[in-house]
């Protein structure tokens, strides 16, 4: 509601008088027009004006001039309560010299003090100027026009006071009169409505790689951006075919709830690929008032394959090494991390040597190959010693994360039954008619069993066959004596012949042995040559 309030100014003689609105009616009340309600003047608490201060009213009609007092600078002053309603009233007060000279300058004061409790809102002072009057200043500066001079004082708290001042002179002798009058507007009601909007948000993090064999951790977070509460915000996420959660699963639902204003929460699970490739996950979140987010991310699922080649001869003999070279390759697209290589020894052979940064343990050895970039290889050689006939198999396995490979080596081992014959007669030189003995020695000096051996032995013309013993029953026929077989002769093993001769003849002769076995394929022969003489 607008208020206003019209008071008479100071007479620049000796009267000092208010005056109305023209348009309001005679008597001691000031007159609102049109909407606008009548407020009646009251003068301020304190002591009352002396009586030489008392006001002479203009000649003529019009209202009573509220009562002026004398203040301690010589100036008269009037005040004006305009009524507020409950919460107080608001002060106008008017201050001039009692008289004044022609042509010298002098000033009048406005004072506008707000005695409500509630703050004014558009208010503004303007001042009539009177006819008689020459304006030569205002403080602060007037917008004037005619003889209106206006203030804009705006707003003004509950107990706020401002001064005006307007400095000017009087043109001629007599009395004049100058009116104010004040507009504002009070006990405005304002409701504040905030207006608010509720967002989504939705992140969603998984690591841009894995291998087939490991878990892919996601991560979920929903937030409130907006401004205003979510409500009732439901999260999706939707796997595509090639990952599935621990338990089968291809859809997951997380209830967010109520999200205030900035206000996150966060959900995790985990998947498995079921295959190698690139794999796009989504999440929706939604709610209440069509609120809608989204968000994915991208996992490649790598595989490493690991394969492994194994070389060794295929045939070696009892004493001699067997060198083995095992090659471990990752034919895969993924590294394969923390690979190792266990080899197990075999129990017929003896490890000499191995690639360095072997690890040896009862009946195996290992080496950390660390990581295979895709394509990359590495090899282990080992050096063992075949210590006994038989089949040397060695078992190498190969394991890295998410994979895995063995590969078997087969060197046959044979041993040598390297036949040793000798032969010595016993007595020579041998008379004619004397006996001699050849004894025949047949030592195996290799790794393998010798089997079959057949010593068969020829007699010099000049000598007569006596007698035979050995591990055998011999056979005579004519000047050869033949040895049944010898089923076999251990390694390291030996037997020995003895044949007994008569000499016949005077020479230089030779004894003839030969022997062969199973494992031979070509016979050994040995001589020995017997001087028989006559003594007669």
């Amino acid at each position: 509601m607008n208020k206003k309030l019209s008071v008479l100014a100071t007479a620049l003689a000796i009267i000092l008088v208010g005056c109305a609105d023209t348009s309001a009616n005679n008597g001691s009340s000031i007159a609102a027009t049109n909407d606008k309600p009548t407020f009646t003047e009251s003068p301020p608490a304190g002591p009352p004006a002396s009586p030489s201060a008392a006001a002479t009213p203009p000649a003529g009609p019009g209202p009573a001039a509220p009562a002026a007092r004398r203040d301690a600078d010589g100036m008269e002053t009037i005040s004006v309560m305009l009524p507020g309603g409950p919460n107080g009233t608001v002060l106008l007060e008017k201050s001039a010299p009692a008289e004044v000279q022609v042509g010298k300058e002098f000033i009048y004061r406005l004072r506008l003090t707000n005695q409500s409790q509630a703050t004014l809102e558009g208010t503004v002072l303007t001042g009539k100027l009177p006819t008689d009057f020459n304006v030569t200043a205002s403080s602060p500066e007037a917008s004037i026009t005619g003889r209106d001079a206006v203030w804009q004082v705006g707003k003004m708290a509950p107990g706020d006071s401002k001064v005006f001042v307007v400095r000017g002179s009087a043109t001629k002798t007599g009395t004049i009169v100058a009116c104010s009058d004040v507009t504002f507007r009070v006990g405005t009601a304002c409701l504040p409505i905030r207006v608010v909007e509720p967002a989504l948000k939705l992140v969603q993090t998984a690591p841009p790689e894995v291998l087939l064999c490991d878990a892919i951790p996601v991560r979920v977070v929903v937030t409130n951006t907006g401004s205003g509460r979510a409500t009732n915000v439901m999260v999706t996420e939707t796997l595509p075919a090639g990952l599935q959660t621990a338990d089968g699963k291809k859809t997951l639902e997380f209830n967010a709830g109520d999200l205030a204003a900035g206000q996150s929460r966060e959900f995790t699970f985990e998947c498995r690929a079921t295959k190698a490739g690139e794999f796009s996950k989504s999440a929706a979140a939604a709610g209440d008032d069509g609120l809608k987010a989204a968000a994915g991310s991208k996992t490649i699922v790598r595989q490493p394959v690991l394969a492994m080649t194994a070389d060794a001869p295929r045939l070696r003999y009892v004493g001699l090494d067997v060198q083995q070279t095992f090659t471990v390759t990752n034919k895969g697209d993924g590294t394969a991390r923390n690979t190792t290589l266990a080899l197990t020894l075999p129990s017929n052979a003896a490890l000499k040597a191995a690639t360095e940064g072997n690890k040896p343990e009862p009946g195996k050895v290992s080496w950390n190959l660390g990581n295979l970039a895709p394509n990359e290889s590495k090899k282990v050689v080992t050096v063992m010693k075949a210590d006994a006939i038989g089949d040397v198999e060695c078992f190498a396995a190969a394991t890295a994360d998410c994979a895995k490979t063995s590969a078997k080596t087969v060197t046959q081992v044979k041993g040598i039954p390297a036949i040793l014959l000798e032969c010595v007669d016993l007595v020579d030189p041998v008379a004619i008619g004397e006996k001699t003995t050849y004894e025949i020695t047949v030592l195996n000096q290799g790794s393998a069993e010798g089997t079959n051996i057949v010593v068969k032995c020829t007699l010099p013309a000049e000598e007569e066959f006596v007698s035979a013993t050995g591990p055998t029953k011999e056979t005579v026929e004519g000047q050869t004596v033949t040895f049944a077989p010898l089923k076999s002769l251990a390694p390291k093993d030996k037997t020995v012949y003895r044949l007994v001769i008569k000499g016949l003849k005077e020479g230089d002769v030779r004894f003839k042995i030969s022997l062969i076995s199973d494992q031979m394929t070509s016979p050994a022969e040995e001589t020995e040559s017997t001087h028989i003489f006559s003594d007669k």
